[in-house]
């Protein structure tokens, strides 16, 4: 479901920093540059429930939540925490991300990633390094070559 949407949505973005003419979400253009294929997918799409559902993963915030020896960086949807990445503090120069859980409902969202993410920014704004033994934020940092400078 969140790969149609990425696809739908991207599809839309495209057309709208191509043309920045959308009336009512790109559903119509003064050129009619949308395919009737395309419009009538979003036209259902934006009629379900999903889309208040998709559009909370992308309008979260990464928090942050830290004790002398323990922190975690996490997201709240409505209250509970849907996602959360935990680590410890090793000395005054590095963390050790230990943990990473997104629940079912939100994985493949990227939610993880941005918490790994978040959590390089910081890192690099207080001037310490981490220590990714959590499978999932090694990963990340594999994936991302950009994330590395603060290994």
């Amino acid at each position: 479901m969140i790969d149609r949407f990425k696809l739908i949505v991207g599809k839309v973005l495209r057309v709208y920093h191509n043309k920045r003419n959308f009336k009512h979400l790109g559903l119509t253009t003064g050129n009619n540059i949308l395919e009737p294929y395309l419009r009538d997918k979003i036209v259902k799409f934006l009629h379900t429930d999903e889309i208040t559902h998709y559009l909370s993963v992308m309008s979260y915030e990464v928090k942050n939540q830290e004790s002398d020896t323990k922190g975690s960086y996490y997201v709240e949807i409505d209250g509970k925490r849907v996602a959360e990445m935990t680590y410890s503090v090793a000395g005054t120069d590095r963390i050790i991300i230990d943990h990473t859980d997104v629940s079912d409902e939100y994985r493949g969202s990227g939610m993880g990633e941005k918490l790994v993410i978040k959590a390089v920014e910081d890192a690099r704004k207080k001037g310490i390094s981490i220590v990714p033994l959590c499978p999932f934020a090694r990963s990340v940092f594999s994936k991302h070559e950009e994330l590395r400078d603060v290994l």
